[in-house]
C-alpha cells in the first residue's frame, strides 16, 4: 500500500492505534519510521501522545491503525485502514533520585548528562530543552546537584544506553539539593569532583548501588565541615572500593593468608595482591605506616575518627590503589592530590 518509507525518516503524524492484547486504543505520535519488514508490516517507533496513557505491553505488541476508512497519503508513506504496525521501541518512564556526575552541552538549549541514580545506577541521558527558563529542568542540570528525574529508557531497558542513539530521554528534573559548601571552598570542590570521577570510572552503567548513592549524598553534605574533608574523602574512597568488590585486605597477609605482625612500625601494601603484606623488598610493595593501617581498619569498622595527617596518607594510598585497578589515572585525581597520590 504505497511507497516504502525510507530508513531514519522522521514523521510527526499523530494517530490512534489499537493494542490487540488489551483491546484498548492508544493515542500516539509516530516519531520514526523504518523500512517495510516481514509480512508487509511497517516497523515504527512510537511514543505516547502528551497526556495519554502508556501501553503496558512489551515492545513487540502489534497495534492497528484506526482512521476514517480511506487511504491516507503523505510524502513519507501511505497506508490503508487495516495496515498493521509493530512497536520496536517501547519507552517506559521511570522516576528516581539522581546526582549529576558529568554534564555536556548538547546544543544551545539541550544537555547530555551522566547521572548516578539510587535505584537504576549510572545512566546517561539527553535533556532536550533543559536550559530553557520555562522548561521542566529547573533551568538546567548542573554538575554535583541532586534532583528527582523522570526518564524514558530506550528499548525498555536502562542498561541499553550505549551510544548517542541509546541515551535515555530525560523529561523532567526537579532540583532538590545544590550542595552549596562544595561551591564555596576549593578543597571541598576538588574532593567532590574527584569522588564523582571515581564513580564514573568504577561503576558500570545500570548497576544499582543504593548504599553507595546514599554515601555519596552524605559525603557531599559532610564536605561542608572544612576540618573533616580528608576523613570524608577517605570514607568515600573506602565505600567505593567495598561496593565494587576491591576491598583491601587489612588484617592478614594478602599473599599468604598468615597473620600480620601487629607490633611492626611499618607494613607494605601490594596492589597486585589486594592488601597488606610483610614489609620485605619487592617490586609490588608500598611501605605503609602502622598508624595509617590502624585508621583504615577503623574506617572499615564504621568509625569516622582520625587525625587529618593520617587520613591524608590513607587517602593517597587508596588513590594509588584505585589507579592500579583502573590502569589509568582519573583526571580529577590530580586536582584532589596536588602533590600526586
Amino acid at each position: 500500500a504505497g511507497s516504502e518509507p525510507s530508513k531514519e525518516r522522521w514523521h510527526s503524524k499523530r494517530d490512534f492505534v489499537h493494542c490487540e492484547p488489551c483491546h484498548g486504543r492508544i493515542k500516539a505520535d509516530l516519531v520514526r519510521l523504518f523500512r517495510r519488514g516481514e509480512h508487509g508490516y511497517i516497523h515504527a517507533r512510537i511514543r505516547p501522545a502528551s497526556g495519554e496513557a502508556v501501553c503496558p505491553h512489551s515492545p513487540c505488541t502489534i497495534v492497528r491503525r484506526e482512521d476514517a476508512g480511506h487511504e491516507q497519503d503523505s510524502h513519507d508513506f501511505s497506508v490503508t485502514r487495516r495496515d498493521a504496525f509493530r512497536i520496536t521501541q517501547h519507552m517506559p518512564a521511570f522516576t528516581d533520585t539522581a546526582i549529576c556526575i558529568r554534564r555536556w552541552d548538547f546544543s544551545e538549549t539541550s544537555q547530555t548528562v551522566s547521572l548516578l541514580t539510587r535505584e537504576h545506577g549510572v545512566i546517561r541521558g539527553i535533556a532536550k530543552g533543559a536550559k530553557r527558563e520555562k522548561g521542566n529542568f529547573s533551568g538546567g542540570i548542573d554538575l554535583l546537584t541532586r534532583g528527582q528525574i523522570v526518564a524514558l529508557a530506550r528499548g525498555g531497558d536502562v542498561s541499553r544506553s550505549g551510544g548517542e542513539s541509546g541515551l535515555a530521554t530525560l523529561t523532567n528534573w526537579n532540583l532538590e539539593e545544590v550542595y552549596r559548601a562544595i561551591r564555596s571552598f576549593l578543597p571541598a570542590n576538588r574532593a567532590a569532583l574527584y569522588i564523582a570521577d571515581l564513580l564514573h570510572h568504577m561503576l558500570k552503567e545500570a548497576d544499582p548501588h543504593p548504599t553507595l548513592f546514599d554515601a555519596f549524598d552524605a559525603a557531599l553534605l559532610a564536605l561542608a565541615d572544612r576540618d573533616r574533608i580528608e576523613l570524608t574523602l577517605l570514607t568515600m574512597q573506602w565505600s567505593i572500593l567495598c561496593e565494587t568488590g576491591y576491598q583491601p585486605e587489612l588484617h592478614r597477609n594478602a599473599e599468604t593468608g598468615a597473620e600480620l605482625p601487629e607490633r611492626a612500625a611499618t607494613l607494605a601494601f601490594s596492589p597486585g595482591a589486594g592488601g597488606m603484606v610483610d614489609d620485605v623488598p619487592g617490586p609490588d610493595r608500598w611501605r605503609v605506616r602502622m598508624e595509617t593501617i590502624q585508621l583504615l581498619r577503623a574506617i572499615a569498622a564504621g568509625s569516622s575518627e582520625g587525625t587529618p595527617v593520617a587520613a591524608a596518607r590513607a587517602n593517597r594510598l587508596l588513590a594509588s590503589y584505585i589507579r592500579e585497578i583502573l590502569g589509568v589515572e582519573p583526571p580529577a585525581m590530580r586536582w584532589a592530590f596536588s602533590e600526586g597520590p
